[in-house]
């Protein structure tokens, strides 16, 4: 199963009995982007966090026996080694509307439908869209990390999904 991990170089790497601790530098913009990409924000600003037997901590937020200790006990999963969800009631997946030019927009409530190869990058998303076109060929996928419900001033509830999808016609392949 794959991993994800900054590049160990340039960071100071303690290999301890359980695993490695690595530093990160919180004025670095990559180590920052990594964090937040891969953890989240709330770990760039906890300090630290584990993925299996790898502690990455930005310099200072813990002792060397504080992350050593963090080591210790059962290893977590790796974040792309997450269960599938149960499957949801009703379609696991359902057609949502075609565009004008003939572009197909599905909505994905389960990882099973998603190419064996995307499965494991699944989180568990409220929304799931799938867009396939025919002119040019392309299949494209965009997701709702949550919905808003948003009560009109006509008196008519509507849901927000924040997000989108953006197209960019480049001059050649």
């Amino acid at each position: 199963m794959q991993t994800v991990a900054r590049p160990e170089e340039g960071n100071r790497v303690i290999a301890v009995p359980n695993g490695k601790i690595i530093y990160l530098d919180p004025q670095n913009s990559e180590d920052l982007q990594f964090a937040r990409e891969a953890y989240g924000y709330a770990a760039a600003e906890k300090g630290w966090f584990r993925e299996r037997d790898r502690l990455f901590v930005f310099s200072k937020a813990l002792t060397l026996n504080s992350a050593k200790s963090k080591l210790r006990g059962e290893t977590p999963p790796g974040i792309l080694d997450v269960p599938m969800p149960a499957r949801p009631a009703g379609p696991v997946s359902q057609h949502f509307l075609t565009m004008d030019d003939g572009t197909v927009m599905r909505w994905i409530r389960h990882p099973s439908v998603l190419p064996k190869s995307s499965q494991p990058h699944w989180r568990g998303h409220t929304a799931l869209f799938e867009l396939k076109g025919r002119n040019p060929d392309f299949v494209c996928y965009t997701s709702i990390p949550a919905f808003a419900v948003v009560d009109g001033a006509d008196g008519k509830f509507r849901f927000l999904g924040p997000g989108g999808i953006r197209w960019i016609d480049y001059p050649n392949m």
